[in-house]
């Protein structure tokens, strides 16, 4: 079995994404791991340099409807919406390899993917669920708000290649390629609400409740932190495999998630090192000089929507742009 593992964003996020495929280095090297550019690079090439990972301008796949995406889509929407497009590109363009993972640039392996290996040798695809329990209160993400949101969270899918999956990639890509947009008045979240009906329409997709998986703020409640004696961390009998640490700021090092006063460090010590640790390789991979980098749209005719217009059209609160 061959594994790769992609993200996708724009370069002020490369800073987030060289420290996902750091992790991956340091704790799978055997993997692949490519990063998809929703961006061009041009000038900025030497950036780049000394950069071990593969970096992929996303507008190199020639799909024929990119740019009609782009004056659809506004870039965060964009950098959604072409994820199963970029996901089938990569099976082509990597025929060998068996299993294709997505993660969110904002993510940190921390042990070996064998678990997820497992999985996806009997399924062809695997998701997290946001929770899987219900909170003891309803202030940091209600559960009526998961209609909305989606129940499960695409900060992360696994793929195993199968005409299976190459059929749900081609649904996916039709429903995104209109329908990727946060519309919460139709329960659109861009790519997440869709994704609901994946169990009900495709053969093999598995409700991955490893509480080790895609671990991020919604789910804390149900999920401590512990370290082990061999310097791993652990939560309860399973091995924390990844962290999304979602909508952290580095401009507020202190904070799980600026604005959450609900679960501070206080409250959550046994976090406390994950995110100190994930802070410094921030830094180390010049988190704030890849994010005053201006996104430089692929295609001339991008649609930049004004945030006024996007709180009027599209219901966009807070709560749900934190939860991609």
């Amino acid at each position: 079995m061959k594994n790769l593992i992609f993200t996708i964003c724009s370069f002020n996020y490369l800073g987030q994404a060289l420290t996902l495929g750091d992790s991956i280095k340091k704790t799978n090297p055997d993997y692949k791991f490519v990063i998809g550019l929703v961006d061009r690079i041009e000038d900025r090439k030497h950036m780049l340099d000394g950069v071990e990972h593969e970096v992929m301008e996303i507008e190199d796949m020639n799909y024929e409807g990119f740019e009609e995406m782009c004056t659809r889509y506004n870039i965060v929407e964009l950098n959604t919406a072409v994820k199963p497009y970029f996901a089938e590109y990569l099976m082509n363009k990597y025929p060998d390899y068996t299993t294709f993972s997505y993660m969110d640039p904002d993510m940190k392996i921390f042990q070996s993917l064998s678990p997820l290996e497992e999985a996806l040798s009997k399924n062809n695809i695997v998701l997290t669920p946001h929770r899987l329990s219900s909170p003891p209160d309803q202030k940091t993400v209600s559960e009526y708000k998961l209609f909305t949101i989606g129940i499960f969270n695409l900060g992360f899918i696994g793929m195993s290649k199968s005409e299976e999956t190459i059929r749900f990639l081609r649904w996916w890509q039709e429903k995104l390629f209109k329908e990727c947009i946060y519309d919460h008045h139709r329960n659109l979240n861009v790519d997440q609400g869709w994704i609901t009906l994946a169990p009900c329409y495709f053969d093999g997709v598995l409700s991955w409740r490893h509480k080790g998986a895609n671990i991020a703020y919604w789910n804390l409640h149900e999920r401590v932190v512990t370290k082990n004696e061999n310097g791993g961390y652990t939560i309860g009998d399973d091995p924390l495999i990844f962290f999304h640490f979602s909508n952290y700021k580095p401009s507020f090092p202190d904070e799980i998630k600026h604005g959450l006063t609900e679960m501070t460090f206080e409250k959550r010590p046994d976090v406390v090192e994950l995110f100190r640790d994930y802070h410094e390789e921030l830094m180390t991979n010049r988190f704030f000089e890849f994010k005053s980098q201006d996104c430089r749209v692929p295609i001339k005719s991008m649609r930049r929507i004004p945030i006024k217009e996007v709180l009027k059209n599209r219901a966009f609160s807070t709560i749900d742009k934190i939860l991609k």
